[in-house]
């Protein structure tokens, strides 16, 4: 079910170009009860993340493999490089939003990540004209904190991204990580943010393709054996909007309209026992009537 208008889809011919990755077929070592997402750009993402955690699945053993010895063959800036892997902390991707009566300056600190210890690492490189191109791999490593008014939490994270980048710039990008809590590293100490219980490691598997209209994406999360597995679909509808859709396992459990600054912005819709409940907001604030679009 969608309630966004779709903008034009990527033609089935652009992602056969970007098999890149890998798209020999793969025994599955980890069947998964994907959702069944009518989006062809979308089910094309998922069924690309779904390789990558197959993958990982098969070879985990060496599937963050790399040659501590190999170099980038051209300049690849620090910040080019956690744009690609993601390694960028909540305050530098909020300091140039826009405030708002809902999320006033003083509370913004009172959610956040940062990360630490980053570490990147090339598996395949190309470059044209002093810039990257082409075909890349890197593995990359890091700490990430977390923190609310409850709760804290530190996890070590590993992870391989695999992009097809222009001029420079990501195209299409497929990206597996790793994380595992870090206890030890939680600040015990304060007791008004008392340390998060250490969990099993969590895999995320996702893939993404930019378009003049912005960028599509499907997320596979395993946060543990005991808890079903998540999906996550983003892509760019009418009306300058994000439509993000949630499942578990293979039961849609939310999707939400979003504006650019990623503000809940028209309809949101949450399911439970096949029930839709609808709510409606304008640029993240909510709105008292249910009749929106």
């Amino acid at each position: 079910m969608t309630i966004g208008r779709v903008v034009p889809r990527t033609s089935a011919v652009v992602f056969s170009m970007l098999c890149y990755a890998g798209c020999a077929s793969l025994a599955w070592a980890e069947p998964l009860d994907l959702p069944k997402v009518k989006n062809e750009t979308l089910s094309a993402l998922l069924e690309q993340a779904n390789a990558e955690y197959q993958r990982y699945a098969v070879h985990a053993d060496d599937y963050f493999k790399f040659d501590p010895a190999k170099q980038w063959p051209c300049k690849v800036s620090d910040e080019q490089l956690r744009d690609w892997t993601g390694t960028i902390d909540s305050a530098d991707q909020t300091h140039n939003k826009p405030k708002t009566a809902a999320a006033p300056a003083a509370k913004v600190s009172e959610y956040g990540y940062s990360f630490a210890n980053t570490a990147f690492h090339p598996v395949v490189a190309a470059c044209k004209n002093g810039k990257p191109d082409g075909n890349i791999e890197l593995v990359y490593e890091r700490d990430r904190k977390a923190w609310g008014p409850t709760y804290q939490g530190a996890s070590r994270q590993q992870g391989k991204v695999t992009l097809h980048v222009v001029d420079g710039k990501a195209q299409h990008t497929i990206d597996l990580r790793t994380a595992v809590d870090a206890p030890a590293a939680n600040d015990a100490a304060n007791k008004k943010k008392p340390a998060m219980a250490a969990k099993s490691p969590s895999i995320t598997a996702s893939a993404e393709h930019l378009e003049k209209s912005g960028v599509s994406a499907a997320t596979i999360l395993k946060i543990d054996a005991t808890k079903p597995m998540m999906y996550f679909f983003k892509r760019p509808v009418a009306g300058n909007r994000i439509e993000r859709t949630v499942y578990t396992g293979a039961t849609l459990t939310a999707i939400e309209m979003q504006d650019k600054a990623g503000r809940a912005d028209g309809p949101t819709l949450t399911y439970k026992d096949g029930q839709a409940q609808k709510k409606c907001f304008k640029h993240g604030q909510p709105l008292a009537t249910k009749n929106c679009s």
